[in-house]
Formats: C-alpha cells, sequence, structure tokens
C-alpha cells in the first residue's frame, strides 16, 4: 500500500491535541444496551443475511439512524445498498484420484467438495500444484484440478481468495485449497458443510472445496511442499487425475448494507466513514440443541450499538466541513461481502474518503484500558489518533499486536482499496482477554444478552470515536491523501 503523503508532514500538521477539546463524556450504557438487546433478541434469530431477522435488524439500524437526524447515504438516495449474494451448500460428492493411473482410496471424509453451479463432472482431469499461487510461471491451467495450499508463505502476499480468484479465472476445472497440518480439519469440513455464501458475481471455478493434510500429502511430493515455500514458485503438473461427480444447493438473495449520512458543510464531497456489521451466523447449531441461535451481542451488536450512538452525538453536536458516512455492512461474517460491495460501489468516489473507523467486537473490555490500533503503522492516522487518545486523558498502546486481526474486519476491504482504515479500542489492548472471548463465547450461542459484558468500555471507547471523528472532519487537521 502506497500513501503518497509523508508521514513526517502528518506528524507536524496533527496538534497535540484538537483546539478547544474538552475531554467527551461516554456514550450512553442505557441506549447502547437497548441497541444490543434488540439486535441479539432471540426474535432476530442471530441476523443471517437473507433472513426475516436480518430483514429486521436492517430496517431496525435504519430506523433508529433516521431518529437520530441522519439522512440516508446510499449512492441511490435511499438507506439501503443491495448486496446480492449466492449461498452454495455442497449435497453429494464422488471422488476418484489416481496417481500415474493407479487408483488411490483416499477417505471420502477428508474432502469437501462443491459444484458452483448446481452439479459438475469431471473426469480424468489433470492435477496441478501451485503451492501458494503466488505466480502461475505460465503454466497452463485451462482445465485442470489446480490445488492451492492454504494461508499465507510470507507478509505481503495477497490473501487466499485473492490468489484463488486469479486461478479460477484462468480456466482453472476446480480449485482444492490444502488445509495445513494443523488446521482443524473436523471445523473446516464442517463449516463448508454448512454451505457458503459469496458475492453474486465473483469469478469461480466450476469446482471449489478442501482437502485435509492427510489426504492431500499422499498425492503431493513432499519436496514440491518444501519449494513451494519460494514466492517464485510456479505450478507443476502431478501425475495425477480426478474424477469428481459433484451436486450443490444453490440459492440466490439479496442483502443491503444500510447507509446514513451528516452533510458536511463547506466539503461536503469529502467525508469521514464510520462501519461496523450487523450480521451474524443465524441458527448456528442442528435441530434438536438446547440453544440453536448465534445471536452475536458482542459480535457485533455492540459494534452497531456504538455506531448508532456515536452518529446521534455527532448528530446533535457542531457542524463540521466534511460530511459523515455511517455504514452497517451485511455479510461481514461471510468474508467482508457487504464492505466489498461498498467499496465497488461507494457513495462518494473513495479518493474522497479520508479515513474510515470499524467498530467490531468493541463490548468485552472495562473502562480505563489503554487504546490500541488494528492497524498502526499501516496508515497517516497514527498522530491524529494519538491526539484523540490524548484529549481524553486515557493511555495509548503504541504497540502493533493488535495487527494480527487486520484482515478479519470490514477495514481490511477500504485499506485494501487505498483508503485509511483503522480500529481501535480498549478491547484489542489486552490480548489475554480478547483470545479469552475468541476462544470461548465467540461464535458461539453463548455471545448474548445474558452473557454481555458491562458497556462502560465501549462507551468510552464511543467517546473517543466521537472526538476522533470531529478532528478528521477537519481538512486542517486531516487533509485528503494526494492523488
Amino acid at each position: 500500500m502506497k500513501w503518497l503523503l509523508p508521514l513526517a508532514l502528518l506528524a507536524v500538521s496533527h496538534p497535540a491535541a484538537p483546539p478547544s477539546a474538552a475531554p467527551e463524556a461516554p456514550l450512553d450504557q442505557a441506549a447502547l444496551r437497548r441497541h444490543i438487546e434488540y439486535l441479539a433478541s432471540d426474535s432476530l434469530q442471530g441476523r443471517a443475511p437473507g433472513s426475516e431477522g436480518g430483514v429486521k435488524a436492517a430496517y431496525y439500524i435504519a430506523s433508529e439512524l433516521a431518529g437520530a437526524g441522519l439522512a440516508p447515504g446510499a449512492p441511490d438516495g435511499s438507506w439501503y445498498q443491495p448486496v446480492d449474494l449466492v449461498e452454495r451448500t455442497p449435497m453429494t460428492a464422488t471422488a476418484e484420484w489416481r496417481v500415474k493411473g493407479h487408483a488411490i482410496a483416499l477417505d471420502p471424509s477428508l474432502g469437501r467438495f462443491i459444484a458452483m453451479e448446481g452439479g459438475t463432472r469431471l473426469v480424468a482431469a489433470p492435477v496441478v500444484f501451485a503451492g501458494y499461487g503466488t505466480t502461475t510461471g505460465g503454466a497452463d491451467l485451462k482445465g485442470k484440478v489446480v490445488l492451492l495450499l492454504s494461508g499465507k508463505p510470507s507478509e505481503g502476499v495477497q490473501g487466499f481468495e485473492v490468489r484463488r480468484r486469479a486461478i479460477a479465472a484462468q480456466g482453472a476445472a476446480a480449485v482444492i485449497a490444502l488445509s495445513g497440518e494443523n488446521d482443524p480439519w473436523a471445523l473446516i469440513h464442517d463449516q463448508l458443510g454448512r454451505g457458503r455464501t459469496v458475492a453474486s458475481g465473483e469469478t469461480h471455478a466450476p469446482v471449489e472445496g478442501a482437502l485435509a493434510f492427510p489426504a492431500w500429502i499422499r498425492l503431493v511430493d513432499p519436496e514440491l511442499v518444501v519449494a513451494a515455500k519460494s514466492l517464485e514458485f510456479s505450478p507443476h503438473l502431478l501425475p495425477v487425475t480426478l474424477d469428481l461427480s459433484a451436486t450443490s444447493h444453490v440459492r440466490r438473495y439479496s442483502s443491503v448494507n444500510v447507509i446514513a449520512r451528516i452533510a458536511g458543510h463547506g466539503r461536503a464531497g469529502e467525508a469521514v466513514l464510520f462501519l461496523a456489521h450487523w450480521d451474524h451466523l443465524g441458527l448456528c447449531r442442528p435441530e434438536g440443541a438446547a440453544d440453536r441461535i448465534c445471536n452475536g451481542a458482542v459480535d457485533n451488536a455492540s459494534g452497531i450499538a456504538a455506531l448508532i450512538e456515536v452518529a446521534r452525538r455527532i448528530e446533535h453536536g457542531p457542524p463540521l466541513q466534511r460530511s459523515l458516512y455511517f455504514v452497517a455492512t451485511t455479510g461481514e461474517e461471510m468474508g467482508l461481502l457487504g464492505a466489498r460491495a461498498l467499496v465497488r460501489s461507494p457513495p462518494l468516489p473513495l479518493e474522497h474518503i479520508a479515513a474510515a473507523l470499524n467498530f467490531d467486537t468493541i463490548a468485552i473490555s472495562p473502562a480505563g484500558e489503554p487504546v490500541a490500533t488494528i492497524g498502526r503503522g499501516m496508515t497517516p492516522l497514527d498522530p491524529l489518533i494519538d491526539a484523540a487518545i490524548r484529549s481524553q486523558g486515557r493511555l495509548i498502546d503504541d504497540s502493533e499486536a493488535a495487527n494480527a486481526f487486520l484482515g478479519r474486519q470490514d477495514g481490511w476491504a477500504l485499506m485494501e482499496a487505498g483508503v485509511p482504515a483503522v480500529m481501535i479500542g480498549g478491547a484489542f489492548s489486552d490480548s489475554a482477554r480478547l483470545g479469552a472471548f475468541l476462544a470461548g463465547d465467540y461464535h458461539s450461542p453463548i455471545d448474548d444478552i445474558a452473557h454481555l459484558p458491562p458497556l462502560d468500555g465501549a462507551a468510552e471507547d464511543g467517546a473517543l470515536h466521537v472526538v476522533l471523528g470531529r478532528m478528521l472532519a477537519d481538512p486542517g487537521l486531516f487533509p485528503l491523501r494526494a492523488k
């Protein structure tokens, strides 16, 4: 990523605190809890996109933002930006692998295959090992089954989905992800079995899926696996073929991003963006389970609650030069799908967005925690963030440890598109506390209102975002990036 405005200039141009800024009072905890109680209630059934609960969640958010005095902000002038999605659930699959013409017996439970358009049959398809797919080296992949290592060999390498799409675009008959030796295959197998949702119109091979390590290591020479660590590794044709018959259930549907706007005064064509995802996992346990609903109270009803109350506080405050957009995205849990739709069709040109601030999983820390930044050291925002933190009398966590979560949140989609985007707060400073949540309540029925932590930390973090949003709305404090 290339930031054209020198960081040294930014450091000089940012004052130690916003002019005449008094500490901002924490957000109203009762209001935050009211939003979370509704969004995480059983009546919304976990807010899955395409469900009745998802529709109710989107309507609630739009209604609350309208009630706070905001105007609709979607590109077409409405509250809602459509996001067309496709869900594919594997139904049946039979696979026969041959090595040097001889059938090799692989446990069927060690593979998952998804036919993109309902049904696909491959006969004696050649198999290619592409390593991490960082380069194709001019290899002809058309009509071939491409085995692609999951994960990333080093920093700076594009994510798996980017590499998968590039291979699919070359006409591959199938792209199969190879899970790592220590990856939780049972979880991967279960997740793929429940189906996968992607944006409509995305590039895919006719078949996609995954193989567990004990299966694919019998197909690929271990020396090739070692060689694949080199970024110059080119796809290697294996003495392997695949006969495959696969069927899937395909469902096409539409969800929405909710977009609201506070108009700027004088520089309305420039903007600061706030975002949080409203979706969660819906019914995440099988029929008969004691509790089937993943309510998503912390993840991410808490982020939506903060988004609404920050919008209310800013709308009822002094007028600002730049416009502010508040976006509640869909499909984050499915791979940042709503955020990527926003990038493809933003309410104003991306180069006119000064910065983006994301709320996600904020209600896990008490008040008084140091403030960490997901994205620290990666944008020109650090000096202004630090000034806002100091103005609130809070401590700065200037480590970059929280960057481990960079690609797991909606701000990443904007960063990839060149917009300075960060996620800040006390929730990301204590790695032990965050790790305990991720290993426990996260993505489970326990993340409900009954287990919601106190909201004093979320209220304090929300106030910090109000201060930072006002600072970013001032072109004198933070100019747009040079074109």
